[in-house]
């Protein structure tokens, strides 16, 4: 993780370590894993707004439903990923779904 500290550093910039990378490493493929299980989920689909940032959808009640079941997703609901993409490719099929 710190050599990709010392790209981030370099690139924007910034001072930031190898520790700094592996939390948002992990924060990163938290949400991806909320959002893909989601997508998962009868009811539920996506849409890209005009930055192309992946949205999550449903209509009100499918959220309340899974929410009630699951309320630690509760902070994807309306949230845009713009790294989802990038999740996909780097994470792939190492997340485990349960649903």
């Amino acid at each position: 993780m710190q050599a990709a500290a010392v790209v981030v550093n370099r690139t924007l910039n910034m001072n930031i370590d190898g520790e700094n990378v592996r939390s948002m490493y992990k924060t990163l493929k938290k949400e991806y894993s909320l959002v893909k299980s989601l997508m998962e989920v009868s009811g539920f689909g996506f849409t890209f707004d005009n930055e192309n940032n992946l949205v999550v959808t449903a209509d009100k009640d499918a959220f309340d439903r899974y929410f009630e079941a699951h309320p630690e997703a509760k902070s994807v609901r309306g949230k845009r990923f713009p790294y989802y993409e990038a999740m996909s490719t780097l994470v792939g099929n190492e997340i485990a779904i349960g649903v």
